[in-house]
């Protein structure tokens, strides 16, 4: 093992430690080295605790940014987490305009049932158990089976039963498609184990998830947006990111909403033009809303 180099007060050190051995220095001098070397030496402890100081601070610093933007019951993106996530590709998306993403929200069926049957205990260990299905892979991870989403999805948790996820470079006509396998293998690939706490026994039951999307661009580039604002006597092209994301949360919700009502296999589902109707209310009452945001003047035509 290579020796040590010592340091430059080391060498101060041993040099007027040498002095003051041979007697070549006066006494008073030789006080006063002493008096430099405390000095400089606490100089040194000052300098290396200012910059343990710096290091800590920026790991804090680092771990509250990242705490900020995290769901604490899943560790997934929250609605903050998922909102950057969402401007940079839409950023992204400026320069590469004819591609097309999807917004997909979605919610668990069944989850009050859950919570007031076995507990919100149990209800919490869902909500982990449908983040650890949604969670992509990390970039160096090669995607495996157990896999939904790719490394390039994004997925997040809104609040309460509702996630959202973000999925790059998938085509509208294939949306449908991509909602249909996702229900398919959360059903019967990823079914959730609890012991109830009652009984002690361990239940497995099948989780059945409702979901909406809405495919997007950018503000300037969707189609769908333009008209719109156009409608709305707003402009497109001046919208927020912000503004955006609810505009197509809107849409997606009002898909949610219908998709909900067919599944459950209730009244409602019995009729589909009443369930298109409240869908369609819904979706008007929320978009309603988006279009106050919008800046005024009208959309470029």
């Amino acid at each position: 093992m290579p020796k040590k180099k010592p340091s430059t007060l080391d060498e101060f050190r041993a040099a007027a430690n040498e002095v003051g051995r041979r007697g070549d220095v006066p006494a008073d001098v030789m006080k006063l080295m002493n008096r430099m070397l405390v000095e400089l030496g606490s100089q040194t402890k000052m300098a290396a605790l200012n910059g343990e100081l710096s290091a800590t601070h920026s790991r804090r610093a680092e771990q509250f940014r990242k705490e900020a933007r995290s769901d604490i019951l899943t560790g997934m993106p929250n609605r903050r987490g998922f909102m950057e996530d969402f401007m940079r590709r839409v950023a992204d998306s400026s320069r590469h305009p004819n591609r097309s993403h999807v917004l997909i929200i979605t919610d668990v069926d069944g989850f009050k049932k859950v919570n007031d049957t076995y507990g919100h205990e149990v209800g919490d260990k869902l909500i982990k158990h449908i983040g650890d299905i949604l969670r992509p892979p990390a970039p160096n991870e090669p995607p495996g089976k157990h896999h939904l989403l790719r490394p390039t999805d994004t997925a997040g948790r809104l609040g309460g039963d509702e996630f959202i996820m973000m999925l790059p470079e998938v085509r509208r006509d294939d949306a449908g498609k991509v909602i249909k396998l996702l229900q398919d293998r959360i059903k019967h690939e990823k079914p959730f184990t609890f012991t109830d706490p009652k009984s002690g026994q361990t239940v497995t039951m099948p989780v059945e998830m409702s979901m909406g999307f809405a495919t997007f661009s950018t503000p300037a580039t969707d189609k769908v947006f333009q008209r719109f604002a156009k409608n709305a006597e707003k402009q497109a092209g001046g919208a927020t990111a912000e503004s955006y994301f609810s505009f197509l949360y809107a849409r997606a919700d009002a898909r949610l909403y219908k998709d909900k009502a067919m599944r459950k296999g209730t009244a409602a589902a019995r009729n589909p033009a009443r369930v298109a109707q409240t869908a369609q209310r819904r979706q008007a009452k929320s978009l309603d809303k988006v279009a106050k945001k919008l800046p005024g003047g009208g959309a470029p035509t």
